[in-house]
């Protein structure tokens, strides 16, 4: 992965990109990174029915291939119970998964489409590993 937080990244509008991912008039809220169990993403889908009765303009994208030592021993299951979770909770019109590597200018397309970043990872010391400095 390339260093994000070392980039230099000018502050764009959020609505400037939302366009690129089908969320015009959306609120985004992003979370980004290899997905494994302990990045907690099942936190923010069970949170959102609640935010979503409030908010009905929210869309919670999620960019990033599963972990490749989860696919190893694990396969696609916890990446299927994250889809089976916003199912149940009646939110998978508000989830998306982009369930791929991104380059470092389609992650910076993300970030500045996204109005919240969430990190909602189990482990603290994970939460500074993915910061961008924004002008």
């Amino acid at each position: 992965m390339i260093p994000l937080w070392n980039s230099d990244v000018p502050f764009v509008d959020p609505s400037f990109n939302k366009d690129l991912f089908g969320v015009e008039g959306k609120i985004v809220l992003l979370s980004f990174g290899l997905l494994s169990s302990n990045k907690g993403i099942e936190t923010v889908i069970s949170a959102l029915p609640d935010v979503v009765a409030k908010y009905p303009d929210i869309v919670y994208i999620v960019v990033g291939a599963t972990h490749p030592h989860v696919i190893q021993n694990e396969g696609e299951t916890y990446r299927l119970s994250l889809q089976w979770l916003a199912q149940q909770k009646g939110v998978e019109g508000n989830v998306i998964f982009y369930n791929r590597f991104v380059s470092l200018e389609e992650l910076v397309e993300f970030i500045s489409a996204a109005d919240i970043y969430i990190t909602p990872y189990f482990n603290e010391a994970q939460i500074t590993s993915e910061h961008l400095r924004i002008h």
